[in-house]
């Protein structure tokens, strides 16, 4: 017997699909019917579910949407009221909310100008460490900027690249990346149960002394 467990059944005709609910609560299993994708999110989000059962084709996101943004990353935004709300960043052309594949928290120099005038330092022979979440785990790893053999043959300067401990070259999931780039003070949490938290640490940033 199943012991309760609970299965989110997706399909966009709920009725169609009462056999299968039945089937499984007979075995045990307590049943739920979301109507799409969209639905669907939103109480996998919220609730806690042992299994999912997909139908493919549905309007306002089919199972296979439904399942690229389940294998990645939902993206969020902070309302920088102090509240800690949460609210999803959305695509401004479709109104979906963004998600990736990869998500990079990168820790990097912040050298001041003048206020509100920061830049990040990138430069050539930099090395400094990172977080790469993919495939629903933690991995710390190393951003660089250091020239490879490519570069020392061609001369030409290629982006940063990412690496192990070891200096070998890390592999990303196939898909987006977002790369979240903090001050080397900040710190990532983990809180356990899968969740994890950045908390951003402010660069010195002192207003400027009016010049009379």
């Amino acid at each position: 017997m199943a012991n309760g467990q609970k299965i989110l059944i997706v399909d966009d005709e709920c009725e169609t699909s009462g056999p299968v609910a039945k089937y499984l609560e007979r075995a045990g299993y307590e049943t739920q019917c979301a109507p799409n994708g969209r639905d669907a999110l939103a109480m996998l989000i919220s609730g806690s579910w042992d299994a999912l059962v997909l139908d493919m084709r549905m309007p306002d996101m089919n199972g296979v949407e439904l399942l690229q943004v389940l294998r990645s990353y939902l993206r969020w935004t902070d309302l920088a009221d102090g509240t800690g709300t949460l609210i999803p960043a959305t695509d401004r052309l479709t109104g979906r909310q963004m998600s990736f594949e990869n998500v990079i928290v990168l820790f990097a120099e912040h050298h001041r100008y003048r206020h509100n005038q920061l830049e990040i330092d990138f430069t050539l022979g930099q090395k400094n460490y990172a977080y790469l979440f993919r495939d629903g785990q933690a991995f710390k790893i190393l951003w660089s900027t250091e020239n490879r053999i490519w570069e020392k043959e061609t001369g030409l300067v290629r982006p940063l690249h990412f690496v192990d401990t070891q200096g070998n070259l890390v592999p990303l999931h196939p898909g987006r990346t977002w790369i979240h780039i903090v001050t080397p003070f900040s710190a990532v949490i983990d809180q356990g149960n899968g969740n994890w938290l950045m908390q951003f640490v402010q660069p010195y940033d002192p207003e400027d002394t009016p010049v009379p």
